[in-house]
């Protein structure tokens, strides 16, 4: 019945298919969830097991959706997919598979921002000795721990430790150093993630970090 509905508010609809891989934390196991976005409201389409985390085990999962849609009358124009490898992989395959159907694929804006982030915070030293002590300050009970995959995480609580003084001196300075570094990015990961952006907005992300960068001493 809820498919039903579905494909009804989707009938003669532009719509978007956004595809994101997701580990269970507690048993490991791999998925696969589908979301549509027909302009106007984003609706949860289905969830698959991804054992088989390859090109073909995506296409067994995505064609079908595709061509269910497709005969129900919704236009599918757009596929937006994280950056793991192999979902980039069965995107491209479906872009060379599609036919007659011309489908936009677009990597997911939030989730290489988000990796521009973790960059920095593994590959900056002044933000690799932040992390440092934001994980003394979590060892201690002083922080609650954060998630690497969730957008924005450590900088938040690169945030919550200045901003609740738990640190002082050369820790505070790198704390705010890193914090003025990574604020920009933080930001314009939230505008990209909101359902109502679109291309645009990506651009004019990328352009507001640049000026944000140019603006200080990166390191």
């Amino acid at each position: 019945e809820r498919r039903s509905k579905i494909l009804e508010m989707t009938k003669n609809k532009f719509i978007s298919v956004k595809l994101d891989g997701w580990k269970n934390p507690i048993n490991s196991k791999h998925h696969l969830c589908y979301m549509l976005w027909n302009g106007d409201k984003v609706f949860y389409w289905s969830s698959v097991d991804l054992s088989r985390q390859t090109t073909d085990a995506i296409l067994e999962s995505l064609l079908p959706m595709i061509e269910e849609l497709t005969r129900h009358g919704a236009k599918v124009i757009g596929l937006v997919a994280d950056n793991a490898r192999n979902i980039q992989s069965a995107i491209r395959a479906e872009s060379d598979l599609e036919g007659d159907i011309e489908i936009l694929t677009v990597s997911c804006a939030a989730h290489l921002l988000n990796l521009i982030e973790s960059d920095i915070f593994t590959k900056v030293s002044m933000a690799k000795d932040s992390i440092d002590i934001i994980d003394s300050l979590i060892k201690s009970g002083l922080l609650p721990r954060y998630s690497c995959v969730r957008w924005n995480s450590r900088y938040e609580s690169v945030c919550k430790a200045i901003n609740n003084d738990l640190v002082s001196g050369n820790e505070h300075i790198k704390l705010l150093s890193t914090k003025q570094l990574i604020s920009q990015v933080a930001i314009q990961l939230m505008i990209v993630q909101s359902d109502g952006s679109n291309v645009m907005d990506f651009i004019e992300s990328f352009k507001a970090i640049k000026a944000a960068w140019q603006s200080i001493d990166c390191p």
